[in-house]
């Protein structure tokens, strides 16, 4: 009977203090990605009462505190908390603190190179991959790229949308390697930039038939050996308007001419 006696108690204390004291609504902009404090002063005590969400907030005698957000991620750009005061000089009070989450136009991020190699003696103008970017506030399409110093802009050229080229024939050894500064910027003029290495790779031979054109007499069928600059190929006879007048066996390189 005590215990319910002192519970009973307890809630009434409680109810008059919410009844007598005074509630105070207070307002703050808080800027994006920032944790943003509303200060307080001359507190004997402070009790959290409720709010939109109350793993957002951080209480103290010296202040309320909104932790980081992500404009783009709230639903609800106002998050609010009620906490319940006593000051040093006795008096009581309910304060009502309202945030407001700002957005803040940010920088593109994560900026990837598709591609970090490129063959030894490579011609000028081979595409080496294409650059891209995360943005926040913008459509990754329209963000634009560009090279960001004099010594990338000397061996590479890039797009707007981003693809990289070599300039000039690579004559780097397999084993070397160029620096190239990419920049990404939104159309907020928010840019971000970022070093990539490019190494250079040994030159690997394109694959290709390396047969000789042929001749044959008139009416004179004629066998022709197939090669390539590889080992351990197959043949198969493609299209072409006289394909009917050759054969080739399954796994073959003998490829006949019928006259």
């Amino acid at each position: 009977m005590k215990t319910i006696k002192l519970f009973i108690i307890s809630v009434l204390l409680l109810s008059s203090f919410q009844a007598l004291a005074a509630r105070v609504p207070e307002y703050m902009d808080a800027v994006e990605n920032k944790d943003t404090t509303f200060r307080i002063h001359s507190i004997r005590s402070i009790v959290y009462a409720e709010s939109t969400d109350r793993e957002q907030f951080i209480i103290s005698k010296t202040g309320i505190t909104l932790k980081k957000q992500n404009y783009e991620a709230l639903d609800n750009k106002k998050l609010y908390i009620m906490v319940d005061i006593v000051l040093t000089n006795g008096q009581g009070l309910r304060l009502w603190v309202t945030f407001t989450v700002l957005d803040v136009a940010e920088a593109p991020k994560n900026i990837q190179l598709s591609n970090l190699t490129i063959e030894s003696g490579s011609a000028g103008g081979t595409v080496i991959g294409t650059a891209t970017a995360d943005d926040d506030d913008t459509d990754s399409a329209n963000l634009s790229y560009r090279l960001d110093d004099d010594t990338s802009k000397e061996y590479f050229s890039i797009t707007k949308k981003g693809e990289l080229s070599i300039n000039a024939k690579v004559n780097k050894e397999s084993g070397g390697n160029y620096l190239v500064k990419i920049n990404v910027s939104d159309p907020q003029n928010n840019s971000a930039s970022k070093m990539f290495e490019i190494a250079v790779t040994k030159a690997i031979p394109k694959f290709a038939i390396t047969t000789v054109d042929v001749s044959t007499l008139e009416k004179v069928a004629k066998v022709i050996d197939l090669t390539a600059n590889k080992d351990n190929v197959s043949f198969v006879i493609g299209s072409g308007s006289d394909r009917d007048k050759f054969s080739l066996p399954e796994g073959s390189n003998k490829l006949t001419f019928a006259a």
